[in-house]
């Protein structure tokens, strides 16, 4: 479904049919009968892309990661402590023992965090998501020509991306 625009100048007035602009993938098929040339384009939509299948198998995917992140913060959290105790010079990345909790608390915990949520994890997370719905997306276009599969994996990523960045926003850890 459109919109419709009034535009014009002067006294004229023109109502013309805007077209929404949805992220669409176009695949052409040239056929020859006989003498006639035939060309039918067919249209791919994101919904058609991003089909209830597939995010769902992308939202799994991040939720499972997302639920593992709470006692992977912990165990770093815990190793940071560890190191600090057993630092043969008292201190570890510059942080000392001695001054465990009270001092460098938010220190250790914000070091964990860094570890378990950094952009080299989400990017991680990212890739092994986009490797695990490889299939589903192939079976989808797997009659639609290459080029037209191709147009349409950048959406996909994207759809992930976004996904995997909001749930690591929303983090709460500590």
């Amino acid at each position: 479904m459109g919109a419709l625009c009034s535009c014009g100048t002067g006294e004229k007035l023109s109502t013309e049919y805007v077209k929404p602009k949805l992220p669409i993938v176009l695949e052409s098929n040239n056929n020859q009968t006989s003498d006639l040339h035939k060309s039918t384009t067919n249209i791919h939509s994101s919904e058609e892309i991003l089909n209830d299948t597939l995010q769902t198998e992308i939202i799994k995917a991040i939720d499972e990661h997302v639920a593992t992140i709470p006692s992977a913060y912990q165990t770093e959290r815990d190793r940071i402590v560890n190191e600090m105790r057993h630092s043969e010079s008292g201190t570890y990345l510059g942080l000392v023992y001695a001054d465990y909790p009270d001092v460098n608390g938010p220190e250790v915990n914000k070091m964990a965090h860094r570890l378990v949520a950094s952009n080299d994890v989400k990017q991680r997370l990212i890739d092994q998501i986009d490797k695990r719905i490889d299939p589903i997306f192939l079976s989808r276009t797997s009659t639609w020509n290459p080029s037209s599969s191709e147009t349409a994996r950048p959406m996909i990523r994207v759809f992930i991306e976004k996904n995997v960045n909001n749930a690591f926003n929303h983090l709460k850890l500590d």
